[in-house]
C-alpha cells in the first residue's frame, strides 16, 4: 500500500486482530474510525470544552465587548458563582461514598463473596477509587463528561503478580469514543481511543525506534504526526475468539464444570461427560476480550494487550443527554446558565461603573463670586461647617443622581435565572431563604436533588460497570496461590491466603463461581461510626443492661484516645463467651480464667439461691402465722356476737343482768345437772 510513509522491512510481525490481513489495513481503518468518532461528537466536545473555560472565568465576556470596554477604562468584573453551584453537587457525591459489591450467583457461596467483596474494597482502597469517582464525577457535572479506568499494575518492579487498579483519566477530551455507541457508560462500545500528546523529542526518548520519529510526515497524517508532537494513542477494540468449552469431571464424585479446552481437546477428552443424547458435552463459542494497541496512526509500537472482559475497561461517565433523532446532545450543570452568568457580569460591572463615575456632591456658585468659590472649595476639603460667601447669592447644593436600581435589579434577576436553570436554589446552597419551618427547608433540599440526580445515578451505572471489569478480572488476576489482603465492612484489613489448598484454614478459591455486581451508596464508615455511638449510647441509657453485654463494643465505636486499650482491657473482665471471636479458640490463660469465673459466678448463683430459699421459709412462716392470728380473731368475733345475741335475748325477757349493764350473767341456777341442796 503506497500511503507516503516510509517503512523497514525488518519491523517485528504484528499480532492483529480476527479479519485484518495486513498493519496497513489495520493502521487506515484505525485512522477512519478516530476521525469519525470526532466528527460525530465534535459539537458536543467543542461545547464542552467552553464550559471548563468558563467556569475558570475564561468567555464570561464577549471578547469584543471586553476589549472595547476595557480600551475606554470601563470594568468588565467575573463574579463567577457557578463554581459554587458545581461544588454543592460535588459535595453530596463526597458525602455519600460509593463502593463495589457482589453477591453470589452460580457455584459460589455467601463466604465467597465476601471475601471477594472484600478484595474489590481493597482494589478501591489502594487504588484511592473514591477520589477517582469524584474527579470523574466533577467533570460529568461540569461539562457534562468525564472517565476513568480499569488497569492492571505489577505489584513491584521485581515482580510478575499484577494487581487491578481503578485510575482517573484526567483529561475527559482525550478519549475519543465508537461513533455509534449509545451506551451512557460505553458498555456497547466496538473501540475507543485514549489519545496523549508527546513533544518530538520526548517520543524519540521514549520509542528510540519508532520510525516515526524520522518522517517526513505526508498531509493525510497531519493530525496524528506533525513536525512538533506526536500522537501516542492507546486503540482498544472488542474482538470476539473462537474458544471451545466442555462439561468435564476433573475430579470423581465431584460436582463436573465447564471449562475452557481449546488446544487441548485432546487432553480432556476421557474426562468429557456425555448429554442426554449421548454425545459429547462440547460446544463452540465466540468469547469477547479486548484487545489494545499503541499506535501512532503510522506504526504500531505495541501490542496486543489483551484482556478476557466483555467490554473496553474506559468508564465514560456521562452527564444529562437529549437525543433529537440521531443526534445527541450532551451537556453538564452550567450549560444553560452561562448567558444569566454573564448578564450578572454585565449589570454589576455597569453599576460598578456608575459608582466609579458618580460625582461628588457639587455647588452652584455665580461665575462672577470667584473668591467665594475657593473659600468654598477650602472649607469642603477641611470638613468645615461653616460655609462663607462673599457674592451677593448664597451657593446652592446639588445632590448626586440616585442610584441606579435597574443594574441591581437586573443582576438579582440573572441570580435568580442561574438557580432556576441548575435547580439549585437557597436551601440547597445553604443559604438562608424564604422557608422557616424545618421540614420546609429539608423539602426545598430534597428539590435540589432530585433536579441534580441524574448525575449521581449516571456516576454509579458507570461505577457498576467498573465492577463488572474488576469481577472479571478477578479470576485471571488473581489465579495462583497469593497472600491477599481484604478489607472488611469496618475497613479493617484482614490477610488471607487464597487458590492454596495446603492453606491454614482450607481451600480459598477466589476463581470460582458467578457474582452479581452492584453499587452499594451511603456515608462513610466514620460516619457511620459517629451515629451508631450516639445511637449505642442512647440505647444503653433506655436499656442498662446493654452495657453490661455490649461494654466493649460501645467504647469501639467511640473517637477517644487509646480506645482500642480500653476495649481489650474490657474483653478481659468479661465472660469470654461474649467475646470471643467465631471459630477462635481462646488460650489456656483464657479457659483458666473463664472456668475460675464459672466456678465464681455458679458459687454466687448458689449463694443467692439459699439466700431466695431462706426468705422464702420466712415468707411462709410469717404468712402461717398470719393464718392463725386471723382466725382467733375469727373465734373471738363468734364469741363476741354470741355474747350480743344472749344480751339481747335477756333484755327481751325483762331479764336484767344483776351487776349492771355490760356485767356478765349469773351462772345458771340450779346448776345444769345438779339437784337442791340437802337439808
Amino acid at each position: 500500500m503506497d500511503d507516503g510513509v516510509t517503512r523497514t522491512d525488518d519491523q517485528p510481525a504484528v499480532e492483529l486482530p480476527p479479519g485484518y490481513d495486513d498493519v496497513d489495513t489495520f493502521l487506515e481503518e484505525a485512522r477512519k474510525r478516530f476521525r469519525e468518532g470526532v466528527d460525530a461528537d465534535r459539537e458536543n466536545r467543542e461545547a464542552a470544552e467552553d464550559d471548563l473555560k468558563f467556569i475558570t472565568g475564561e468567555g464570561q465576556w464577549d471578547p469584543r465587548v471586553e476589549a472595547a470596554r476595557r480600551r475606554k477604562g470601563r470594568p468588565c468584573l467575573r463574579i463567577n458563582d457557578l463554581p459554587q453551584f458545581i461544588g454543592q453537587v460535588i459535595g453530596d457525591i463526597r458525602i455519600n461514598r460509593r463502593s463495589i459489591k457482589v453477591r453470589p450467583v452460580e457455584d459460589a457461596d455467601d463466604e465467597l463473596a465476601a471475601v471477594r467483596s472484600g478484595l474489590i474494597r481493597s482494589i478501591e482502597n489502594q487504588s484511592k477509587a473514591t477520589n477517582v469517582y469524584v474527579l470523574a464525577g466533577e467533570d460529568q457535572v461540569s461539562c457534562g463528561i468525564g472517565h476513568f479506568r480499569v488497569a492492571l499494575e505489577y505489584t513491584d518492579d521485581d515482580a510478575f503478580d499484577q494487581d487491578i487498579r481503578i485510575s482517573h483519566i484526567t483529561n475527559p477530551f482525550s478519549v475519543v469514543w465508537d461513533a455509534y455507541s449509545a451506551d451512557p457508560t460505553g458498555r456497547d462500545a466496538r473501540f475507543c481511543f485514549v489519545v496523549d500528546e508527546l513533544d518530538k523529542e520526548s517520543f524519540k526518548g521514549a520509542y528510540p525506534d519508532a520510525t516515526t520519529s524520522e518522517l517526513t510526515v505526508p498531509t493525510s497524517y497531519s493530525d496524528w504526526c506533525s513536525r512538533d508532537s506526536v500522537r501516542v494513542t492507546e486503540y482498544w477494540l472488542m474482538t470476539s475468539v473462537a474458544r471451545t468449552i466442555a462439561l468435564v469431571q476433573q475430579v470423581p464424585d465431584a460436582a463436573p464444570k465447564i471449562v475452557d479446552i481449546t488446544g487441548r481437546e485432546e487432553e480432556f477428552a476421557p474426562l468429557i461427560l456425555n448429554g442426554p443424547d449421548g454425545r459429547p458435552r462440547v460446544r463452540q463459542v465466540q468469547r469477547r476480550e479486548a484487545w489494545m494497541y499503541l499506535i501512532t496512526g503510522v506504526e504500531v509500537l505495541d501490542g496486543p494487550y489483551k484482556l478476557p472482559i466483555r467490554r473496553v475497561p474506559i468508564i465514560k461517565v456521562t452527564g444529562r443527554e437529549v437525543r433529537v433523532g440521531n443526534k445527541r446532545y450532551r451537556f453538564g450543570l452550567i450549560r444553560f446558565a452561562k448567558d444569566s452568568m454573564r448578564l450578572k457580569n454585565i449589570s454589576r460591572s455597569s453599576a460598578a461603573e456608575w459608582l466609579n463615575l458618580s460625582p461628588k456632591q457639587q455647588w452652584a456658585v455665580n461665575v462672577s463670586d470667584k473668591a467665594g468659590a475657593d473659600l468654598l472649595r477650602k472649607a469642603i476639603k477641611s470638613d468645615d461647617i461653616v460655609l462663607p460667601y462673599t457674592g451677593v447669592n448664597p451657593p446652592q447644593r446639588l445632590d448626586p443622581p440616585t442610584a441606579p436600581m435597574a443594574y441591581l435589579q437586573e443582576a438579582q434577576l440573572a441570580q435568580q435565572d442561574i438557580k432556576d436553570v441548575t435547580g439549585l436554589h437557597d436551601a440547597s446552597l445553604g443559604m438562608r431563604s424564604n422557608e422557616t419551618s424545618g421540614k420546609a427547608i429539608v423539602a426545598r433540599e430534597r428539590q435540589g436533588d432530585v433536579a441534580t440526580s441524574m448525575y449521581h445515578d449516571n456516576l454509579n451505572l458507570s461505577i457498576a460497570e467498573a465492577g463488572e471489569v474488576v469481577n472479571d478480572l478477578i479470576p485471571v488476576t488473581y489465579d495462583t496461590a497469593r497472600t491477599l489482603r481484604v478489607l472488611g465492612e469496618d475497613e479493617q484489613a484482614k490477610i488471607l491466603r487464597v487458590n492454596d489448598p495446603t492453606a491454614e484454614g482450607g481451600l480459598i478459591d477466589i476463581t470460582k463461581g458467578k457474582y452479581d455486581v452492584f453499587v452499594e451508596t451511603g456515608p462513610s464508615y466514620s460516619t457511620k461510626r459517629l451515629e451508631a455511638a450516639e445511637s449505642m449510647e442512647n440505647a444503653i441509657q433506655a436499656m442498662p443492661v446493654i452495657g453490661q453485654v455490649a461494654a466493649d463494643l460501645f467504647v469501639a465505636a467511640q473517637d477517644w484516645p487509646m480506645a482500642d486499650q480500653i476495649v481489650k482491657r474490657l474483653k478481659k473482665a468479661m465472660p469470654q463467651e461474649l467475646v470471643a471471636e467465631e471459630g477462635e479458640e481462646p488460650s489456656p490463660e483464657q479457659q483458666q480464667a473463664a472456668m475460675a469465673q464459672q466456678q465464681a459466678q455458679m458459687q454466687a448463683a448458689q449463694q443467692e439461691q439459699q439466700l431466695a430459699m431462706q426468705k422464702a421459709q420466712l415468707e411462709l412462716e410469717e404468712q402461717r402465722a398470719k393464718t392463725r392470728q386471723a382466725a382467733a380473731q375469727a373465734r373471738k368475733a363468734e364469741a363476741d356476737a354470741a355474747k350480743a345475741k344472749i344480751e339481747i335475748e335477756r333484755a327481751r325477757m325483762g331479764i336484767v343482768a344483776p351487776f349492771g349493764p355490760g356485767a356478765s350473767p349469773p351462772p345458771e341456777f340450779p346448776p345444769s345437772g345438779e339437784g337442791f341442796p340437802a337439808a
